[in-house]
């Protein structure tokens, strides 16, 4: 009996930090045209983002897209929005998304608790959204390396307010990782392509 085999002959259960394939959305936060040349790494945090799209896509998870104010800072980087064939985004001023109640309906109406927070800028739209829906019962999971700033150490502030206020850091290959769960499969070959 192989290892695999008699590991899968236990009933074992997993840590409820590590995120499943299955009951998970994943919020893309403004991750807009004009942030481009205003954000360091912005090439890498859509990259990652891409990469975290994919991932959902894969196992069949819903992606929800906000965007502050487009008619000012523009819609969502081509590079994301092409990954979708027919965008979910929600239009917003609020700085928390939760604010927003198309945003806050949206969510509420997929029945999921655990999301993935993502996006620009992490001290304001994306730490607000993260810490409101905490709040309201939400479990959520933030992946540094697809989460910007202006400011890389307000990014580094945020990312520790969030963790205080109860969210899990993690990064896009780790996360899309424990989602796999296994080397060997379809989905393993592409997540290691995406995160390349």
């Amino acid at each position: 009996m192989s290892e695999d085999q008699s590991a899968a002959s236990k009933t074992v259960t997993r840590h409820p930090l590590l995120a499943t394939p299955e009951n998970i959305g994943l919020v893309v936060v403004d991750v807009q045209e004009k942030f481009a040349p205003a954000i360091p790494g912005f090439d890498g945090i859509v990259k990652n983002v891409v990469a975290l799209i994919k991932g959902f896509l894969e196992f069949r998870l819903p992606v929800v897209l906000t965007e502050q104010y487009p008619k000012g800072l523009g819609k969502t980087v081509r590079e994301i929005a092409d990954c979708l064939t027919s965008p979910d985004v929600v239009e917003k001023t609020t700085f928390s998304s939760m604010q927003a109640p198309a945003f806050a309906d949206r969510i509420a109406g997929l029945g999921f608790k655990d999301f993935v927070v993502c996006g620009l800028e992490a001290h304001i739209c994306v730490h607000q959204t993260v810490s409101d829906m905490l709040f309201n019962g939400y479990r959520v999971w933030v992946p540094w390396d697809a989460t910007g700033s202006r400011d890389p150490k307000n990014r580094d502030l945020a990312m520790g307010r969030m963790e205080k206020a109860g969210a899990i850091p993690t990064s896009t290959e780790m996360h899309l990782f424990e989602m796999a769960r296994r080397a060997g499969t379809d989905s393993f070959r592409k997540i290691q392509s995406w995160i390349k």
